[in-house]
């Protein structure tokens, strides 16, 4: 059991069940064992998860392929790669970074919303070209965070056009295939892979992608990843403030300590999580029927946080 109470595990895992009404499956990893593997039923077993926006961490990940292979170098602007569509634009948003799109950090003047008025998020998925979409946004003088899912998406469309490869062909081959990960989908988002959701995959191999970036992109005596990207990456490049609690975001992963253990994750909507926890050499991974948003039984619990079933992880290691 590594170093785990099972009773104590086991009853994490029922919390976790409880307060998320949709779990569909749970794996924790550590010290490079799956010791912990449980799903809702027999089917969801091989079932594939679709991450929603935990499929962001992943995009970061071909951005670390893309940098290791100099293909991309983040400190080039964006008119670099779409001169046709910016050529008319102003200095401001000519000059935004790809390292400022990465840590969602840019001038771009966005609404995170899918519903009611003035829903930037629903005019992007429903505008014929959604690259053009985003990048006739407004912008403002001044970098600000901002989460941004338009922004996320080209980063897909960077990596594609810096590698000619579309980035499920370059995840197939660069990311997937070392890995032995064999099954999943990925869906487009107008004429290229998406890069802000549209991952679909086993839970367990969501966890084998957080157990590559706990070792910094190494695996299996090759470094997949750049190391230094993976550095940067979990890096709080901004940190978000809210009545209780301070976090912080790096290159599409979140920066949230859990029990204050240095911790990072890729977070998606509906409860899909990868959370790593170096210090513990530790994985947690979760998915949920993402159908149903945020049913969760105590309605003070954030999705970003969430919470005090993986602390309970945490307390379930024998000291």
């Amino acid at each position: 059991n590594y170093g785990f109470d099972n009773v104590k595990l086991e009853k994490a895992y029922q919390v976790i069940k409880k307060d998320m009404f949709s779990l569909k499956s749970m794996v924790i990893i550590k010290n490079g064992y799956i010791i912990f593997e449980k799903y809702k039923n027999k089917d969801e077993k091989n079932a594939l998860s679709h991450l929603a926006s935990g499929t962001k961490g992943i995009t970061s990940m071909l951005m670390g392929i893309a940098v290791k292979n100099k293909w991309v170098n983040i400190k080039q602007t964006l008119f670099k790669y779409f001169p046709e569509i910016l050529s008319d634009s102003n200095k401001v948003k000519k000059e935004i970074m790809v390292k400022d799109i990465l840590s969602m950090k840019s001038n771009f003047v966005w609404k995170e919303t899918y519903r009611g008025n003035n829903s930037t998020g629903m005019e992007w998925v429903n505008s014929k070209d959604p690259v053009k979409f985003t990048l006739s946004l407004p912008t403002q003088k001044q970098k600000y965070w901002k989460y941004h899912s338009g922004a996320s998406h080209l980063l897909s469309v960077i990596v594609t056009k810096a590698s000619q490869k579309q980035s499920r062909d370059l995840a197939k081959n660069f990311l997937f295939k070392p890995l032995g990960i064999k099954k999943y989908l990925w869906a487009n988002m107008g004429t290229y892979t998406s890069g802000a959701y549209g991952l679909s995959i086993h839970t367990k191999d969501f966890a084998k992608l957080g157990y590559l970036y706990l070792n910094l992109g190494f695996w299996k005596n090759k470094q997949i990843i750049s190391r230094k990207y993976v550095k940067k990456s979990i890096f709080p490049h901004s940190l978000i403030k809210t009545k209780k609690r301070i976090f912080g975001y790096g290159f599409q992963w979140w920066i949230v300590p859990v029990k204050n253990y240095f911790s990072y994750r890729a977070v998606g909507y509906g409860g899909q999580f990868c959370v790593i926890i170096p210090e513990l050499d530790m994985i947690i991974a979760l998915t949920t029927n993402n159908h149903y948003p945020f049913l969760f039984s105590d309605k003070k619990m954030t999705p970003i946080y969430m919470y005090k079933g993986f602390e309970m992880i945490i307390d379930a290691l024998k000291q």
